[in-house]
């Protein structure tokens, strides 16, 4: 038995994140511990997995039992992401740590035999970037306030009168008014940031408050015992609100419903004592989610009787 691991930083125009490659080293940790057999699609984002990568456009798809699509929106309208699956399509297909876009959705897309899906499906899974070991990092507080700002951006992915982002500014901005930080804009996608993805991690454990509209943001800053103050710019809510209040964080809003004095109010609330230490605690569940989320991947793998 031998998988494949794939993700959207091995595919043209996949637009990696630093969120999507902590969990492919989750997945790929937790296979080396099992013995599992595998590779890695390769990418040049990641120095750790680059012993296993493997070119997958060229790689002989009878060489794998599974296709294990790590992390990020599933998304129809990729042509990558269906030549990677139609190439292997002989092998069980099972992702983890997906989301699966509202049936609104024009890309819509639901392709795996198994899904472990962080949301849009009725089983919630916890996202399992933060099984990924920690950097080593050192924030002392200073004198001025530091604040990071991780933005998404627009998501096209969820139809065109979805997506919220320009709300969404328009509250950072009131919140930047009202508290004056030094602000560390945190960039998230490995192929425009002048950072590594290590330097990006660690990033988050630098300030004093994260504010963002991507999951990943709020799950990085959570797994440093950071507050976050998360913004969910879809309509109706998506995967922020979804997997944010499934982990118990409370200080997540849709931008729709949020108005600029619960902003600033629940940013002023999280730089206390009492945000700090339940910033602590929504780490600790997000670690032990995912963890779960692994094992659960695991029992998918192992069920035909090969490893136990």
């Amino acid at each position: 038995m031998t998988a494949l691991v794939a993700w959207w930083g091995a595919l043209d125009g996949g637009g990696p994140t630093v969120g999507d490659l902590l969990s492919v080293r989750a997945v790929h940790r937790m296979l080396r511990i099992r013995g599992y057999n595998h590779d890695v699609a390769a990418s040049s984002h990641d120095p750790q997995i680059r012993a296993q990568a493997v070119e997958w456009q060229r790689a002989d798809p009878s060489a794998y039992s599974d296709v294990i699509f790590v992390s990020g929106p599933v998304i129809g309208g990729s042509a990558s992401l269906r030549a990677l699956l139609g190439r292997f399509d002989r092998c069980r297909s099972i992702a983890v740590g997906v989301s699966i876009l509202p049936v609104s959705s024009p890309d819509r897309w639901l392709p795996f035999d198994y899904c472990f899906a962080s949301d849009g499906l009725t089983e919630h899974f916890a996202d399992v970037a933060c099984a990924a070991p920690l950097p080593t990092v050192a924030h002392t507080p200073g004198s001025n306030l530091r604040l990071g700002l991780s933005l998404r951006g627009p998501q096209r992915e969820y139809g065109l009168n979805a997506c919220l982002a320009e709300r969404a500014a328009e509250l950072v901005g009131v919140v930047l008014e009202a508290l004056a930080p030094e602000v560390v804009e945190i960039d998230t996608r490995l192929d425009r940031s002048t950072m590594a993805a290590d330097a990006i991690d660690a990033a988050f454990a630098s300030v004093d408050l994260v504010i963002t509209t991507r999951l990943h943001g709020a799950l990085l800053a959570l797994r440093h015992g950071v507050p976050v103050l998360a913004l969910d710019q879809i309509a109706g809510g998506g995967k922020v609100q979804a997997s944010l209040r499934q982990l118990g964080w409370r200080q997540v809003f849709r931008v729709a419903d949020c108005s600029a004095q619960d902003a600033v109010r629940s940013s002023r609330e999280l730089l206390e004592l009492a945000g700090r230490r339940a910033a602590r605690a929504a780490g600790r569940r997000a670690r032990q989610g995912a963890f779960s989320t692994l094992r659960a991947l695991w029992r998918c793998l192992a069920q035909d009787g090969a490893f136990s």
